[in-house]
């Protein structure tokens, strides 16, 4: 298959590798201004290992997302040079670097501090579901024939310019999850693929026709071999999956592939929609313990940390208040309220009215007339203010904070 060059002249040849390709006018790109878009951090590191007669190139998510306009963080790295080759260079400059994962041709690197992971171009000998026995080549398509899907196969030089050694740029322009080669041979690579297609599909917002409907077929035949990932992996790939804008298609696709009933629990697709149409209507950022609770997840604590499942607990607590708006907007500020209201509203199929928000609101916005110093004055007992603080508060809720500050001291 042809190397395809983005971002070079008409008529100039390019050389990588001791080969010459040329470059075809329909393909050439304008070169991305690397050290902007990507930061001088990475622009530096590929100018070192450049430095060095390597080549060394943008690779994967990074670049992935920046063509589609989404959020980037991690940028990775792929280079013609074997771990020992970069480790010399590293340690020539004095960076910090940790090699554990150098036999596989992956080294994490501290540069500017910054971290990035730098990985050997490699072909697969022999693999193990999670694991492989990898041969390092200097060839930059053996590299690409053995990356997951094919839009994270393009690579981007120091300069800017586009290499495309699958052809998988059009791919990219049309939002298209495909894996490269046999679907069948790239999940047994790794089984941690099949739920990394559905997260994909989740954050880069894919459209159902653009998901190859056979992949569910294959994906399912694979799906007992996800005992094979720690749960750790798991939960951090569902985790993200719940927490994307909206993964309603790549919830249904987990439905259709038989895997969301085994990790999630039962599937309701009409819950999932009223959830995002309520999180779009407000505004409102997703949040895992909203998500978890709303769609009824089973095992939570499977996903939650401490803190969003002590959330949660207050939350559920608060279910059982949904008459008394009022109050749940005092006890737990609009926010938390409308969290609630939510729930509520997905588990039950209902509809909020302005009502319900305007008493949210106006429950939020009221103040407890009294404030425990004052009591604690009046009584000198810390234990029995504490006491009569939460009674006398109950009364005034119980009013619907109607009693006067002045009829609550006579309480005292």
């Amino acid at each position: 298959m042809a190397l395809i060059i983005f971002g070079v002249r008409q008529r100039e040849f390019y050389t990588i590798f001791q080969k010459n390709f040329f470059i075809d006018k329909a393909s050439i790109l304008k070169p991305i201004n690397v050290k902007k878009v990507f930061g001088p951090e990475a622009f530096g590191l590929l100018e070192l290992i450049n430095s060095q007669e390597l080549d060394c190139f943008i690779v994967g998510g990074a670049l992935r997302n920046y063509f589609l306009g989404k959020v980037f963080t991690d940028i990775d790295l792929a280079t013609n040079g074997c771990p020992s080759e970069i480790i010399q260079i590293l340690k020539k400059e004095g960076l910090e670097f940790d090699k554990r994962a150098s036999k596989y041709g992956t080294l994490f690197v501290k540069f500017m501090k910054k971290s990035f992971q730098i990985t050997s171009f490699r072909k697969d000998i022999e693999t193990f579901g999670r694991s492989a026995n990898v041969k390092f080549s200097r060839d930059i398509t053996d590299d690409a024939k053995r990356r997951d899907f094919t839009f994270n196969a393009i690579y981007c030089s120091k300069e800017g310019n586009l290499v495309d050694p699958l052809d998988s740029f059009e791919d990219l322009k049309k939002k298209k999850l495909r894996f490269i080669g046999n679907p069948d041979k790239r999940i047994k690579e790794d089984f941690l693929r099949i739920l990394r297609f559905f997260r994909l599909i989740a954050e880069l917002d894919l459209n159902y026709q653009n998901v190859e409907k056979n992949y569910l077929k294959v994906i399912g035949k694979h799906k007992d071999k996800l005992d094979m990932i720690s749960k750790e992996r798991i939960s951090s790939e569902l985790k993200r999956i719940l927490l994307s804008v909206d993964p309603t298609i790549s919830l249904e696709c987990l439905e259709e592939a038989k895997i969301y009933q085994e990790f999630l629990g039962s599937f309701n697709k009409k819950r999932i929609k009223s959830l995002i149409l309520f999180e779009k209507k407000y505004k409102l950022f997703p949040i895992l313990e909203r998500r978890v609770l709303s769609l009824n997840i089973k095992n939570p604590e499977y996903f939650l940390s401490k803190k969003e499942k002590k959330y949660c607990e207050v939350l559920k607590e608060s279910l059982g208040k949904m008459r008394k708006l009022k109050y749940l907007g005092f006890i737990l500020g609009f926010e938390k309220a409308l969290d609630c209201l939510i729930i509520n509203a997905v588990r039950n199929d209902l509809k909020i009215t302005d009502q319900e928000l305007n008493f949210l609101k106006e429950g939020s916005k009221k103040i407890f007339p009294l404030t425990f110093s004052f009591i604690n004055k009046k009584l000198n007992n810390e234990v029995t203010a504490g006491e009569k603080f939460e009674y006398l508060k109950n009364i005034w809720l119980e009013s619907d904070f109607k009693i006067s500050e002045k009829k609550l001291i006579k309480y005292l």
